[in-house]
């Protein structure tokens, strides 16, 4: 993810992204995760995800920063660090969200 950031590949970012998700929801093991997971991946808050990319770029580089943080918590075997490492990572994609869906709304209300 960080070198398709670094070549401008936004497409392939998206990509990678998923496949980060999807790799550590299979390793978790969690059929309960696995399905909450997939279907947020399935609904227009993945679909929102995706497209954020291509509107702010900046935030692929957060996402590699924390998708870094969450492995290695999860290569230390440090379960508490691992729930605080993804808890920060949600928390910063409903903050995007909100700032996104508030803006669109604002410019719902102008035009």
């Amino acid at each position: 993810m960080e070198e398709a950031y670094v070549r401008g590949d936004l497409e392939a970012c998206t990509a990678l992204n998923f496949e980060f998700h999807r790799s550590v929801i299979h390793c978790a093991g969690n059929s309960v995760l696995k399905k909450s997971i997939s279907s947020i991946m399935k609904g227009p808050g993945w679909f929102w995800l995706t497209r954020v990319y291509y509107e702010k770029p900046v935030l692929v580089f957060s996402s590699i920063a924390e998708h870094k943080m969450i492995l290695e918590a999860i290569k230390s075997h440090d379960a508490e660090a691992v729930e605080r490492c993804v808890r920060a990572h949600f928390s910063n994609i409903r903050l995007n969200w909100d700032d996104q869906m508030g803006r669109e709304e604002e410019e719902e209300r102008v035009t």
